[in-house]
């Protein structure tokens, strides 16, 4: 049992919590589902908790079962609270909390090596004074501010941008790992970093040791970015696909009109003999014949031939599945104010989900409705319904796949969409009916 002074020095070691917290929510920071105010005011209520529960730990056990207890409770309270307050996979941020837990040792080795440098004699206590808290709170600082641009660029980008769970669930293992034996880097007495080259020894132990991690965090981002750019050319050939056999279908249309337009005379000619000689049973079966010959004409949905290309692609899937569908599209909107590809991407997401989920339905009850329209000269509006079968599977307001494990990439691309045009996205799944609405914000000209 410590004493109360020695549990309030201990506890007080909270405070290094801080820096990492804000490093934490900087790559995510626009998945956050509260306010920032909310934020801080959960930030201070869930410390001050903690704080209470560390301080009883520390006052009635020994200092080595305390110091493992605590460290285990702080992260399973944090990650808790973290994960309830970002909407994205758990996966995604379990490896951004071990990354900012990793910070943190970061800044405690950095400590470490400069007080060895400067202070040859001194004895790493169980705990420490509160100056020296906060001389590595200070580093930890320096860190956050440093790696905070790259957090929200990089960092950022692959939390929202890959979504290859299997990688997600196992890419946290290497900081885990450092965080876990950086604590036995650090001996108690550092009179024994002096005999012989053992500094030396040590110092180039922690160079290599940050230097395997670094390299770790650059090939994940590598293999990310590999990854997701052979999706893009995945999604961009079916779409070149998709248009080259509207393009076949309406050239097939063409050359059919333009052999049945040859044969006009040659028809009609028929039609009148049968008429004359009062057969009308025959008449009437020739023409039918005749109608049926004539080829559907592709429809013309608006003026963007892209968007006509994925809606007829689409639409012929619909039919041959038995799914009945209702398209309603006024895009009366200049070219140069968004990017065609971007509403070929959203349609084609959307659509495939309301296919996939109409598909197991029985036949009489399969359905899409989709409606696109500009309803001001500055804002475009979405919507598609269909019916399902089953439950959602949804967690922290993210949704999550029935065809294959992990997260639903169509929804989240259908999203960051909305949010590349300053719009909003809201999902409805009542009465086994699911919707989507979208509102587009369309700026002046598109760059």
């Amino acid at each position: 049992m410590n004493s109360i002074h020695t549990a309030l020095f201990l506890t007080r070691e909270t405070i290094m919590i801080f820096p990492l917290i804000v490093f934490c929510f900087i790559p995510v920071y626009s998945q956050i589902t509260v306010s920032l105010l909310s934020l801080i005011k959960k930030v201070v209520l869930v410390t001050f908790l903690v704080e209470i529960v560390m301080f009883i730990f520390f006052l009635f056990l020994p200092f080595w079962i305390s110091n493992t207890v605590n460290a285990f409770l702080c992260i399973f309270i944090f990650f808790y609270f973290y994960e309830r307050t970002v909407a994205l996979p758990r996966s995604h941020l379990w490896f951004i909390f071990m990354s900012a837990c990793l910070l943190g040792s970061f800044a405690y080795l950095f400590y470490y090596i400069i007080d060895i440098l400067l202070y040859p004699h001194s004895t790493v206590l169980p705990y420490s004074p509160l100056t020296v808290l906060m001389i590595e709170q200070f580093f930890e600082w320096i860190l956050v501010f440093l790696l905070a641009y790259p957090a929200k660029r990089y960092l950022g980008w692959l939390v929202n941008s890959f979504h290859e769970e299997k990688i997600w669930k196992i890419i946290w293992i290497p900081p885990a790992l450092f965080v876990f034996f950086s604590q036995y880097l650090v001996p108690e007495n550092s009179d024994k970093i002096y005999v012989d080259k053992t500094l030396e020894i040590y110092l180039l132990a922690i160079a290599m040791s940050v230097s395997l991690i670094m390299i770790v965090y650059l090939l994940f981002f590598q293999i990310a970015h590999i990854v997701i750019e052979k999706q893009k050319v995945t999604e961009k050939n079916l779409y070149l696909q998709i248009e080259a056999e509207q393009t076949r279908k309406l050239q097939a249309f063409i050359n059919d009109t333009s052999r049945l337009r040859h044969d006009y005379r040659h028809h009609l000619a028929t039609l009148n003999q049968m008429l004359e000689e009062n057969k009308y049973a025959e008449a009437k079966e020739y023409l039918k014949e005749f109608s049926s010959a004539i080829p559907a004409t592709p429809k013309r949905y608006c003026s963007f031939v892209g968007v006509n290309s994925i809606l007829n692609h689409y639409e012929t899937q619909c039919k041959d599945l038995f799914i009945k569908t209702h398209f309603s599209i006024r895009l009366d909107i200049p070219e140069n104010t968004f990017k065609e590809t971007d509403f070929c991407v959203l349609l084609g997401n959307l659509l495939d989900n309301s296919i996939a989920a109409c598909r197991v339905l029985p036949k009489d009850e399969r359905h899409i409705s989709l409606k696109f329209a500009r309803t001001n000269p500055a804002t475009l509006a979405l919507q598609i319904r269909n019916p399902y079968y089953g439950n959602i599977k949804i967690k922290n307001n993210v949704f999550y796949s029935t065809k294959h494990e992990g997260t639903g990439q169509g929804l989240y691309s259908a999203q960051l969409i909305a949010e590349k045009y300053n719009g909003i996205m809201n999902v409805n799944y009542e009465n086994q009916t699911f919707e989507v609405r979208i509102l587009l914000t369309l700026p002046t000209t598109f760059s």
